[in-house]
């Protein structure tokens, strides 16, 4: 059994070949994507057809070409891959060298591919590990803790890790500092080396409430999470909320409800196009992965 941990919730998981359903590996929907509109809101989340080949799926993260698709089933991490944009992704295959019987969760990989951050229980709290390969042709190795982001403090943990594009930046969600609901946190790594500097809390965001799955975008100037703060326009349980900022120099602003990729289930954000038109988040329970696409002339042709 598995341990699981999504927005601050524990779930215990099934182990075994039972996690993937399904033999037709190979399905694709294809879909055409126009230009986009980022003043215009995200159009109804869509649920991504890879879900049917799973017992369940969640906190989808891309690569920068957006044709790999790291994701966690049952307390594994995988990956699927598609030949182009226009296509969906398939045949996942699990992260051999990363996943144990402990929970392996949340992998979030750089543009490029080549570094992964990841939450794990296999040190018994749940703590932030990475590892890093050369090549997109190599499987990555078995990953290590990040001991300057994560918290010393027993019974502390540290979740959810966000890399950024260039993997200048880690924000990940922490119940460091006595706080007894999850707040935001963001490390940021030291020039010239793989090292981290001291994490820095996202206190202008800090709430009363639990703040989880943050995405940032590549210019750190817009972070989406997932929040239960109780908003004139909230929908229940967790929703999606977003907030800006003019610089990295300066906290982030009002916290806004997107209302729009909301319902009354739970929504929780997990990775955000460089363009900042395709938003994918998980959606649950039962958990699965959608994607939204910005309204207008982005809105997908089947």
């Amino acid at each position: 059994m598995r341990l699981v941990v999504l927005a601050g919730w524990l779930f215990v998981a099934a182990t075994g070949c039972e996690r993937l359903l399904g033999a037709d590996f190979d399905q694709a929907r294809p879909r055409v994507l126009g230009p986009c509109d980022t003043t215009l809101p995200f159009n109804a989340p869509e649920r991504l057809p890879i879900n049917d080949l799973l017992a369940e799926a969640w906190a989808p993260r891309l690569t920068g070409d957006q044709l790999s698709l790291y994701f966690t089933s049952l307390g594994d991490d995988f990956v699927a891959t598609r030949a182009g944009l226009a296509d969906d992704f398939a045949n996942p295959i699990p992260l051999a060298a990363i996943n144990t019987p402990a929970a392996e969760m949340a992998a979030s990989v750089t543009a490029d591919g080549l570094t992964l951050f990841l939450e794990t229980s296999r040190a018994g709290d749940v703590k932030i590990f990475s590892t890093k390969r050369n090549s997109d042709n190599e499987e990555f190795p078995a990953p290590t803790p990040v001991t300057e982001i994560n918290s010393s403090a027993p019974g502390v943990l540290d979740i959810q890790p966000y890399v950024t594009p260039d993997g200048g930046a880690v924000y990940f969600g922490s119940t460091r500092g006595g706080a007894s609901d999850y707040a935001l946190y963001r490390a940021q790594r030291e020039p010239g080396s793989d090292r981290f500097a001291p994490p820095v809390a996202l206190a202008s965001l800090h709430s009363l409430t639990v703040d989880v799955w943050p995405v940032v975008s590549p210019d750190e100037l817009t972070i989406y999470f997932a929040s239960t703060r109780n908003l004139a326009d909230s929908l229940g349980s967790y929703d999606v909320v977003m907030a800006t900022r003019a610089s990295k120099d300066e906290d982030f602003g009002t916290v806004k409800n997107v209302r729009e990729v909301n319902t009354a289930a739970g929504e929780y954000p997990s990775w955000i196009s460089p363009d900042g038109c395709t938003l994918y988040l998980t959606r649950g329970p039962p958990n699965a992965m959608y994607v939204a696409t910005r309204g207008g002339p982005n809105t997908p042709q089947d």
